[in-house]
């Protein structure tokens, strides 16, 4: 339990702060200010996705072996960062250079978003393996928190726009990437630097550039293409109503994956396929426990929690938008975190590049098709047609790789718990509103924990 829990304050403050930011400033900014701060952090992600998720991949993978010798991991990560960091800078002013919506300025605070992040999503990576784990959640929390207090102290006391709303939120993630930066550079500086490690890395994780390409791609063609087609103020829309489904639905998947990937690893180091496979369903009970009451939640109260959060302009889409991008976030962070580390144990990275081709095509298409007819409704529709397409696929070859169970009588007890919990929460807001919404959700959640503590759910877990 501690190896899948561990980390929630780092994943989950970070993330509600975020939504707390779009909901907070798209009080105070326009939509078209908003679309403008969303656009940066949407580029900046799948800019990491390209050039850097690959590297993590890799480090994550090697590190307890080459750790263990004294070898220079650490350098030879950072070494191979740099082209990437270089060329998204480059990427940045270019593209607002093409785009008429977009200017320097917006470029400016794109290169201050990929320089700072990642180098901080590498030094979180470092903490990470060595099982910091106090101190990767101090970064966290303080950052995200710290960040927030700043953007709105100057927003409010110099001018109100997403300028300064990044330069807030960025300046502290600066400053712990520095920090990080600092202590890697400082623990391997005795180490001499060794062309053999960068060789196993890249045989390992090259293959990946082109998976995490496709899986950026389906991630954010939706909104890029919205951007586009609409323009940011649409996207500004967009993006608030999707910031309030799937961080929700990411926050839990990466709680459980922080702490039960290194999990996964040692014990298919250790014992095979037997071992990987007791703990890919135990890590399948753990997604389902956090992951489907949330997605019932969203799916069947988005109305209310619309009209709580929003202001008018925002309320007539977001419900729609959120019940599709929770559905979304929860097939797609289903497969990701639990079918793709199959591929990841048996070093068959190229194979989840054939899983994501098909999906990423699909995506392509249906916006290009959808948006035009539906709007922000496209947007969402093509999202979900990606993720389902890519969920066959993944599923299909990870079972010809390594059978693992995806159903048992854990998995069976949780849905059965959240459709009636669902029911109850739908009859008491019919009859007593808003009411009744909070009441029933207080109490089902209350009611689902007794449950999983009575059959032994918890305790599966803690085993």
């Amino acid at each position: 339990m501690r190896d899948y829990f561990s980390y929630a304050p780092a994943l989950i403050i970070p993330r509600v702060t975020a939504a707390i930011i779009l909901v907070t400033f798209a009080r105070i900014l326009n939509p078209e200010e908003m679309g403008l701060y969303a656009f940066i952090i949407i580029v900046g992600e799948y800019l990491d996705t390209i050039f850097c998720r690959w590297i993590r991949a890799g480090y994550s993978r090697f590190y307890f072996s080459l750790a263990t010798q004294r070898r220079p991991i650490e350098i030879t990560v950072l070494i191979l960062i740099c082209p990437g960091l270089a060329a998204s800078i480059i990427f940045a002013f270019a593209y607002a250079g093409l785009d008429a919506n977009l200017d320097m300025q917006w470029a400016s605070m794109l290169a201050l978003y990929v320089s700072s992040n990642f180098v901080l999503y590498q030094g979180l990576q470092y903490l990470r393996v060595r099982k910091e784990r106090r101190l990767y959640v101090l970064i966290e929390c303080g950052r995200s928190i710290f960040g927030f207090g700043l953007a709105f102290l100057l927003t409010n006391h110099i001018e109100m726009n997403y300028t300064w709303l990044m330069i807030g939120t960025q300046s502290t993630t600066a400053f712990a990437a520095s920090y990080l930066l600092l202590r890697m550079v400082k623990e391997q500086q005795n180490r001499r630097f060794e062309k053999d490690i960068i060789l196993e890395l890249l045989r390992f994780s090259a293959p990946l550039l082109i998976t995490f390409f496709l899986a950026g791609t389906i991630l954010v063609i939706d909104r890029l293409m919205l951007q586009s087609l609409n323009g940011p103020a649409m996207l500004g829309v967009y993006a608030v109503s999707y910031q309030l489904a799937r961080p929700a639905m990411d926050v839990l998947f990466n709680t459980i994956n922080v702490g039960g990937y290194p999990k996964l690893v040692a014990a298919y180091e250790a014992e095979g396929d037997i071992g990987a496979q007791r703990i890919l369903y135990q890590k399948n009970v753990a997604i389902a426990l956090v992951t489907m009451p949330v997605l019932f939640f969203i799916v069947t109260t988005s109305s209310q929690i619309a009209n709580l959060l929003l202001e008018d302009e925002y309320r007539t889409v977001a419900p729609t938008i959120m019940s599709l991008i929770a559905i979304s976030s929860f097939i797609r962070g289903w497969v990701r975190f639990l079918v793709d580390q199959v591929f990841l144990l048996k070093k068959d990275t190229l194979t989840q590049t054939w899983n994501l081709a098909p999906a990423t095509i699909s995506i392509i298409v249906a916006s290009y098709v959808l948006i035009p007819i539906y709007g922000v409704y496209g947007a969402a529709y093509s999202t979900i047609i990606a993720s389902v397409i890519e969920a066959l696929f993944a599923t299909w070859r990870a079972q010809n790789r390594m059978k693992f169970r995806v159903f048992g009588r854990e998995v069976y007890i949780i849905i059965i718990s959240c459709l009636v919990g669902t029911t109850f929460i739908i009859i008491n807001t019919m009859i007593f509103n808003q009411t009744g919404w909070l009441c029933a959700s207080i109490v089902t959640l209350i009611a689902y924990s007794l449950v999983v503590r009575q059959f032994g759910i918890l305790k599966f877990l803690r085993n």
